[in-house]
């Protein structure tokens, strides 16, 4: 998993955010001085261009890492000409949907290359921030979950099979439909409302009174399904 912080240009007083991947290491050997770590040098790319170190000690199997020696330039400004690549956040989440068998399955394309500078300005927008959280590409993201049927599929990988119906019934999930999907029809399944509170309900997922209620839901209806739920449980 990337990270991100701000270093210094040497000799300076310029900074420029670095993004790190602590999987992309120069070496990687045991570490003398913690147990189970591994000492590894790995490469960042600034915003600019430019391109760094930085050592570190990791636990490969939990991912924690600390930092051992301190980032340092390795080549300037505009050194690195490659692409960096992106998830187009509208292509993952509005094109995705459950097949006849209930298994996530999205469109190929929602890929693509950018420039180092294009990528820190949707990942991270503005300097100096430097945390992906509060930044456009993250935020577009959380944006398409406040949509039920999107936040459901984020979480669901695959339907059980006795959950999804042919016909629609007062207690249906799911059920099977015809759908154009990329100019050809397929068969998928769809949430009903009934389905889509009960398995958000089951996530337990706190923004559901403010964000992810489905329209014409009222209180009323939601603690009748709390209700229910608490007697199957019980």
């Amino acid at each position: 998993m990337e990270f991100y912080t701000l270093e210094t240009i040497p000799d300076t007083n310029k900074q420029v955010r670095v993004m790190w991947d602590p999987n992309d290491w120069e070496y990687d050997e045991p570490s003398e001085h913690h147990h189970f770590m591994r000492d590894r040098q790995i490469h960042g790319i600034g915003e600019d261009g430019s391109e760094w170190t930085m050592g570190i000690t990791i636990n490969p199997e939990a991912g924690d890492w600390n930092e051992e020696i301190p980032a340092e330039l390795t080549r300037g400004e505009s050194s690195y000409t490659g692409k960096l690549t992106m998830i187009d956040n509208k292509k993952k989440y509005l094109k995705r949907y459950w097949d006849e068998n209930g298994k996530v399955s999205q469109l190929m394309g929602d890929v693509y290359p950018v420039s180092v500078k294009e990528y820190f300005d949707k990942m991270l927008g503005e300097y100096p921030n430097i945390d992906p959280k509060k930044g456009p590409h993250w935020l577009e993201r959380e944006d398409l979950h406040k949509n039920p049927k999107i936040r459901l599929l984020s979480i669901l990988d695959k339907i059980p099979s006795e959950k999804i119906e042919k016909t629609k019934g007062p207690k249906t999930e799911f059920i099977r439909v015809p759908e154009i999907i990329n100019g050809e029809e397929k068969i998928v399944t769809i949430p009903t409302e009934y389905g889509l509170i009960v398995n958000l309900l089951k996530t337990n997922n706190y923004t559901w009174e403010n964000e992810i209620r489905p329209n014409g839901i009222g209180f009323d209806k939601k603690n009748d399904i709390v209700t229910s739920l608490l007697k199957r449980l019980f």
